[in-house]
């Protein structure tokens, strides 16, 4: 049993030594920063698309209406 113990504990601490420090943590850091520029490129243009047809209905609506 002792000996079952040993083999878990020193599996546990060699993942643990091979983890690579916080390199990782960075990488993921600009990935999701540089994620995180695309969409803001990406959501002003649909924005102001979104914007424009809201006063494209609005206006359509109103003659409707009359």
């Amino acid at each position: 049993m002792k000996k079952l113990v040993f083999m878990f504990v020193a599996m546990a601490a060699m993942s643990f030594a091979s983890c690579g420090g916080n390199a990782q943590g960075e990488a993921v850091e600009a990935a999701v920063d540089s994620v995180a520029e695309a969409v803001e490129e990406v959501v002003a243009p649909v924005d102001s698309a979104v914007a424009e047809a809201a006063e494209v209905v609005d206006s359509v609506v109103a003659e409707v209406a009359e």
